[in-house]
């Protein structure tokens, strides 16, 4: 399962709105694997360092590389190319990251871990 920065910062975010809710969603197949794409790992920390400062974004790295469930994987150039392909196809107000994450899903033919609507409906829409 593919997942963005949205899920991530749920699930190790005591505080988030969706915490519990992440929780529950990856103790329901504890050996449910959760694919985090470098550029996802890059937007989670940068996020985290943004809201809550160097240490706590560092601690949040350090759980995520800890966690038996997660695994970060770096993104392939021929990932990227037929990411833009898509942006350029769809044309929908999404950020790069998260067109990656379509894409990938798409591509692994996997489902997506993620709390964001728009990013959720363009991966129905696609299949």
């Amino acid at each position: 399962m593919i997942t963005d920065s949205s899920f991530l910062i749920s699930f190790f975010e005591p505080d988030d709105v969706n915490h519990a809710e992440a929780v529950r969603f990856a103790a329901q197949d504890p050996s449910q694997i959760f694919v985090v794409p470098d550029r996802v790992l890059e937007e989670t920390l940068t996020a985290a360092i943004y809201k809550k400062g160097m240490k706590p974004a560092l601690q949040l790295l350090e759980k995520i590389q800890k966690n038996r469930q997660i695994i970060v994987r770096n993104s392939r150039e021929e990932e990227i190319q037929s990411t833009l392909t898509r942006i350029s196809q769809v044309q929908r107000k999404l950020s790069f990251v998260d067109y990656l994450i379509v894409e990938l899903s798409l591509g692994l033919k996997t489902p997506v871990a993620s709390f964001d609507r728009q990013l959720n409906q363009l991966r129905q829409l696609l299949g």
